[in-house]
């Protein structure tokens, strides 16, 4: 397995530019530096705890890992400039002022969480892993993301994050009549490539209720870590190195239920590093794979920022582009608000902590803090009435009564909005304890219900889109050349006015008839004034001048 993980964590050789050299050279005053501006900085924070449902800030969570240390041998000869203390990362900014001194200038970037270099996998999962396998248990949606440049430990921390996530499945469903199932699957382009039978390539086919499902993909059973991690290792050895930093990294494990609506999904995703391709391969190619990992990220962070804002405001809509790449289509149900299936979503950017890999580093933290910004909730918004989300208790219990003859007290009820966060699962079961109705009436409950907030969300998108200005593009007036030579008869100006009795030019050049006159003597006073203006700036600069004189010990005579 070590030589599999090699495999993976495999790298490229770095250029060093000429301001990092000089920087380097400077190595031992730029850890002084640092350490006194370090000094500065807040204290790290314990870890809050942020796995309840009841906070819709907690359906999106930004960590940011720091690469575990390197041997003594090799940090002896690194320079490291980010500081981690949760919940922010400090990249400082190394530089020299004009008489070549040493400057550290600090950036902030905020997450939810920051795992330092002493921090283990285990405890990564133990603080962000637990609630993506219970939505996935009781019929929702995980998804755990790993991002970052690949000489982070990325893969690494990717792989013992999904065997603790499996490890913990079993565990949590030993009594339960559920069965776990895994597939495989690498995209790369527009291509999705079934890694458990023979690399073959599989269609994404989109369902009639909107969700995206690939077709024919292998699902094996596990009934032990020891099986999964079996699985993993052939994987793994299937994938060289060049399309460990190609394509994406798909691990589906759909959890079982007696109904299938009810089924789980925990979507396991190792995203490539955009800028990192080998260099075997043509400079054409390298290009191509670049790009198409940009677009695929960038779609991601609109679909994520999406995603954060409509659990904040879930009354408001946003822009959730999921169907602009083969990524974010294959997680929709995830993704999108309006599957009705509810999901969870970890995103854990991996960073090396050295001044060799500041810009990578800074720019996997951007791309984690446009994510985190996007999870607060709006102020001086409309929230409408007719929304099921804005509903309270009585609310909910007056709809029962007039759609479903249902009378629940209210007292024992859920709001809305509280109702709206039940997965379909947890829905039925919410109503069959309260009320003495059929599962197929739980059933009609939830649909109708969400069906009422699908056509309150339309609402509010078409109410946005009339309240923007349409961009529009006038194109200007032809003129034929004979206009053009004698004038346009069309001209508003030269039009007669009813009420003016001629036309706006000519009752315009009536009223200043007469004041003609006056040109000659209006522009001779205007000349008179200039001068004397400039010989009182002369004579100003003359009394300053003669100030200046004694303080600056010049003879006068």
């Amino acid at each position: 397995m070590t030589s599999l993980m090699n495999l993976a964590l495999g790298g490229n050789k770095r250029k060093v530019s000429k301001r990092l050299a000089d920087i380097l050279e400077y190595k031992e005053e730029f850890k002084v530096a640092l350490a006194e501006e370090a000094l500065t900085l807040p204290d790290r924070q314990s870890f809050s705890d942020k796995k309840s449902r009841n906070d819709p800030r907690n359906d999106v969570i930004v960590c940011a890992r720091f690469a575990p240390g390197l041997d003594k041998e090799d940090e002896d000869g690194m320079l490291e400039n980010l500081i981690a203390r949760n919940p922010f990362t400090f990249a400082g900014e190394l530089s020299f002022t004009f008489k070549n001194e040493t400057r550290v200038l600090f950036k902030k970037y905020a997450a939810d969480y920051v795992f330092d270099q002493m921090d283990t996998d285990e405890k990564v999962f133990e603080t962000v892993g637990d609630p993506l396998v219970d939505i996935a248990l009781a019929g929702g949606s995980g998804l755990f993301i790993s991002y970052g440049q690949s000489n982070t430990g990325k893969s690494k921390s990717y792989w013992n994050f999904s065997t603790s996530a499996v490890q913990r499945l079993l565990q949590k469903s030993k009594n339960d009549d559920l069965a776990h199932f895994v597939s495989f699957m690498a995209l790369q382009g527009n291509s999705c490539t079934d890694l458990l039978s023979n690399q073959s390539e599989h269609e994404m086919k989109e369902s009639k209720n909107g969700s995206n499902k690939i077709t024919e993909v292998i699902e094996n059973r596990i009934y032990s870590v020891k099986e999964f991690n079996k699985m993993f290792e052939k994987v793994l050895s299937k994938r060289s190195r060049e399309e460990h930093q190609k394509s994406t990294l798909i691990c589906r494990i759909r959890t079982r239920d007696r109904d299938p609506p009810d089924d789980g999904n925990l979507f396991l995703v190792l995203l490539p590093y955009p800028d990192q391709s080998s260099s075997n391969i043509s400079q054409s190619s390298k290009l191509g794979a670049s790009e198409q990992i940009k677009q695929s990220c960038q779609v991601l962070k609109e679909c994520l920022t999406g995603r954060a804002r409509t659990s904040a405001n879930p009354d408001q809509t946003y822009n959730i582009p999921y169907k602009q790449a083969k990524l974010t289509k294959l997680l929709g149900d995830v993704l999108d608000i309006e599957s009705s299936r509810q999901s969870r979503v970890v995103l854990l950017g991996n960073i090396s902590p050295y001044v060799e890999d500041l810009d990578t580093s800074t720019d996997t933290l951007k791309f984690l803090a446009t994510v985190k910004a996007a999870s607060k909730e709006e102020e001086n918004v409309k929230h409408p009435e007719e929304n099921p989300v804005n509903w309270d208790c009585y609310e909910v219990n007056m709809w029962l009564r007039l759609t479903h003859d249902l009378d629940i007290d209210p007292d024992h009820l859920l709001s809305g909005w509280q109702l709206l966060r039940l997965t379909r699962k947890e829905f039925v079961q919410f109503v069959l304890s309260k009320t003495s109705a059929s599962c197929d009436t739980a059933w009609q409950i939830w649909s109708d219900l969400w069906q009422l907030y699908g056509s309150c969300r339309e609402k509010e998108r078409q109410r946005k889109l009339c309240r923007k200005e349409k961009f529009q593009t006038k194109d200007p007036p032809k003129k034929s050349y004979f206009a053009i030579l004698h004038g346009d008869d069309n001209n508003k100006d030269d039009k007669i006015n009813v009420e003016l009795g001629t036309s706006k030019r000519q009752f315009e050049a009536k009223l200043n008839k007469g004041f003609e006159r006056n040109l000659p003597r209006y522009a001779a006073k205007n000349a008179e004034m200039m001068a004397m203006e400039w010989t009182n700036k002369v004579a100003a600069s003359n009394r300053a001048e003669a100030r200046l004189y004694p303080v600056l010990g010049i003879e006068t005579g």
